[in-house]
């Protein structure tokens, strides 16, 4: 399964073997139906913390697997279309057991371009039929090297030795982080990009939602 990748040019097999180390993304490059089974502490029960910015993802330490419902997804790729991007379906069925115990089959997963305080990159994130927020997984967490301060109320995001900042919560106060701070938009290939893609210069295309 594949949480967290970056498209900057060819890896090398030293790099792969790194990736497929640490931040299971074994799968990225194949396709098919893969069948496993995923652990996350949120309940999928009702959620409203994430409405006001659909594209914020849970900091969850105990998701095994990015993952979201159909109402997070829907509105994720909405404020992607907006900007004329679009995210790559994925054939992938698997199943995630939630804090209450109960398994739950995902629909497929999605490859969505995503922004991260100005850099571009890809996530994978499963679709479930249940009503859940959208969750980034402890393996994805440390493949961007988030660091929760809080000690300072912040987090940095040392993959990109971004700045610190305050940690922004949801409704049932959950650390959350904006997914569409994007750098230049035209880094994305061809194929996330929809018919009203236009070309952003880099200095418009930071997106930044304020706490």
């Amino acid at each position: 399964t594949a949480d967290c990748t970056e498209n900057a040019g060819v890896l090398t097999d030293l790099q792969l073997e790194f990736l497929e180390r640490h931040c299971n993304i074994e799968n990225v490059f194949t396709k098919g139906v893969f069948e496993n089974t995923f652990r996350s502490n949120a309940h999928s029960v009702d959620f409203k913390g994430t409405d006001t910015d659909p594209a914020r993802l849970v900091l969850d330490l105990g998701c095994r697997r990015n993952v979201g419902g159909p109402k997070w997804h829907a509105k994720m790729r909405q404020k992607l279309a907006r900007l004329g991007l679009q995210p790559e379906r994925l054939k992938k069925i698997e199943k995630f057991r939630f804090g209450d115990d109960r398994v739950e089959e995902s629909i497929c997963a999605w490859r969505y371009p995503v922004g991260i305080q100005g850099h571009n990159c890809y996530l994978d994130i499963a679709e479930v039929k249940c009503n859940c927020p959208g969750l980034m997984s402890d393996n994805t967490i440390e493949c961007l090297g988030i660091d929760l301060i809080m000690s300072k109320r912040k987090y940095a995001v040392r993959k990109y030795n971004c700045e610190e900042r305050p940690v922004v919560k949801d409704a049932a106060g959950h650390p959350v982080i904006p997914g569409t701070e994007f750098g230049d938009l035209n880094w994305f290939q061809e194929k996330y990009r929809t018919k009203s893609f236009v070309a952003r210069r880099p200095d418009a295309c930071l997106l930044y939602t304020s706490p």
